[in-house]
């Protein structure tokens, strides 16, 4: 047995239902229907090998506290002209 069969594989967004899928589901449901960690996921734009974007997101949101703590980080980076997707990406 090998690890490829005791853990399973995430699915990409991609292949999520079309209603599930965070880019297509503020359009069709409005900002109000997803999650933080949904609309984060639509401001990364994607993920990274192995990691969904709302997987992503999920992890920066639970490390500072909330989505309103993660926003506030930008304010208090001391890069200058640089945006908050480039500070977490």
């Amino acid at each position: 047995m090998n690890v490829q069969e005791v853990i399973p594989r995430t699915l990409t967004i991609p292949e999520w239902p079309r209603a599930e899928r965070p880019r297509e589901k503020l359009p069709d449901q409005g900002a109000q229907a997803l999650s933080d960690a949904e609309l984060l996921a639509v401001l990364l734009g994607s993920g990274t090998p192995g990691h969904t974007a709302v997987e992503l997101a999920r992890a920066h949101i639970a490390a500072f506290g909330s989505l309103r703590e993660l926003l506030k980080m930008r304010l208090r980076c001391p890069f200058r002209h640089v945006g908050m997707l480039y500070v977490f990406t």
